[in-house]
């Protein structure tokens, strides 16, 4: 099992963000390291780097991000604009007396940290991501017109999130849903799916 402490507070961008924590025992923190998880996640998808970050001598936060598993979940879309994801990051350090963090990404969750990171330089020891590469802000170039121009590509399912569609199949049986988008990557996927042998037939999401 994993041992770490559990937290929710309350933040002064108004939610509720839960978060896991550990310390260092023996030594000194050397400081903080930010852990922020993408889509669809969890803190617990950390779990596993959690101890080794903190063996090295880091006092190591991961929050579920606004809108994910115990932390607050507004209904408005515009609650989740990038802007404020990041706000929410910035107020946990606030809440912790953290002047400056290491910031470490996965997926979407890298994605915020650039971003925390561009507007923040002065809250950041340093960060770096995991799948999420860094592409400098482009005024002049407009991806979500190129990603609707070339159909076909590994970021369709983006452009089908916009949909009603998408909104009534990831709603219907969300636990299905959570299960058919992570049984590519489970260590063991019979024991994940619950023996379910209909969820290995299916194509990763089904459009009716």
């Amino acid at each position: 099992g994993y041992e770490f402490d559990s937290r929710k507070v309350k933040l002064s961008t108004g939610i509720c963000m839960h978060f896991i924590e550990k310390k260092p025992r023996q030594t000194e923190s050397k400081g903080l390291v930010l852990c922020v998880h993408g889509w669809p996640d969890c803190w617990y998808g950390y779990r596993r780097n959690i101890d080794a970050i903190c063996e090295a001598g880091y006092h190591v936060v991961v929050p579920d991000q606004r809108g994910y598993g115990q932390t607050s979940k507004p209904r408005e879309v515009s609650a989740y604009e990038i802007q404020v994801l990041v706000q929410d990051n910035v107020a946990l350090l606030d809440f912790l007396g953290i002047e400056k963090a290491v910031l470490v990404g996965h997926d979407w969750g890298g994605t915020l940290v650039w971003n925390f990171a561009m507007h923040f330089p002065e809250r950041v020891a340093a960060v770096c991501s995991f799948c999420t590469p860094f592409f400098p802000p482009n005024p002049r170039k407009n991806p979500w017109k190129s990603m609707k121009s070339k159909p076909g590509g590994r970021f369709d399912y983006q452009l089908w999130f916009q949909g009603e569609e998408a909104e009534t199949e990831l709603e219907k049986d969300t636990r299905r849903t959570i299960k058919l988008i992570h049984r590519a990557v489970s260590d063991d996927m019979e024991k994940f799916v619950g023996g379910d042998p209909e969820i290995f037939r299916l194509p990763p999401t089904q459009k009716k």
